[in-house]
């Protein structure tokens, strides 16, 4: 009898015990994932004992209302979104706020997404594609995006391209992102407005937001127009464009 009840107080000991090694590794495992990399010291200790689950379950809701206010949705490491709202389901698999917090992470770069294209940034807007399947791989919103990108990138190049046949057309504005990066669409642009200088003898003034800039978009003008001599100036703005002029008389 004696026997018995000791090995039942043991058994009681030993899973409370194992309960709390539970909780003290899903712990480590929250603090790690928003950037508080501890081991099981007594300051870790004293958290089970002042603060209950669903206390801390409340704070890191609220920080994730806060990162995704500011958008912060997955950026810097350990204070954004994403980890905030995970770190809730490693402490409750079931907790339906954080669920619906990470789908609405996953609608808001689906929107990213939708404003950059918009905008002509299919750069940006390939970026945030692959960062939002990295996320969420087999989510509904986000796995068409890539051909919407295409098409819509296919139609602005034709865009542009078309207008540099229009003839009464001779202000072109650029889309900064992609100019920015050198991009495959505005090098197509330049090449296909070379030719029609070629052509018509306008004269050129780019409005680049730096020399090094202006430099870069008359180089590749006068390297689709071999032996002509593409004239023109070069001027500092805010926003980037192509202006094409009369012929200058010799």
């Amino acid at each position: 009898m004696i026997y018995s009840s000791l090995y039942e107080r043991n058994n009681s000991v030993l899973g409370w015990q194992s309960e709390l090694f539970r909780w003290m590794r899903q712990w480590v495992r929250v603090l790690a994932i928003i950037g508080l990399n501890l081991t099981l010291s007594p300051f870790v200790m004293a958290q089970f004992q002042t603060h209950p689950q669903h206390k801390i379950i409340a704070m890191l809701q609220a920080k994730a209302n806060t990162a995704i206010n500011a958008n912060r949705l997955t950026k810097p490491k350990h204070d954004n979104a994403y980890d905030y709202l995970k770190a809730i389901l490693l402490l409750d698999p079931n907790n339906a706020d954080a669920k619906r917090g990470l789908e609405s992470l996953a609608i808001k770069y689906r929107v990213l997404v939708d404003s950059n294209i918009k905008r002509g940034n299919f750069t940006q807007a390939r970026t945030m594609r692959r960062r939002a399947l990295a996320l969420f791989p087999n989510h509904p919103q986000l796995l068409g995006l890539n051909k919407k990108i295409e098409r819509a990138q296919g139609q602005k190049n034709q865009q542009m391209l078309a207008k540099v046949d229009q003839l009464d057309v001779t202000l072109f504005p650029l889309p900064a992102y992609e100019l920015s990066l050198r991009s495959q669409t505005i090098k197509s642009f330049l090449r296909r407005l070379a030719e029609r200088i070629a052509t018509s003898h306008e004269t050129v003034l780019i409005n680049a937001r730096d020399d090094a800039e202006g430099r870069w978009m008359y180089k590749v003008m006068k390297e689709a127009a071999p032996g002509y001599r593409v004239r023109g100036d070069i001027r500092t703005t805010t926003k980037p464009s192509v202006e094409l002029k009369a012929p200058i008389l010799d």
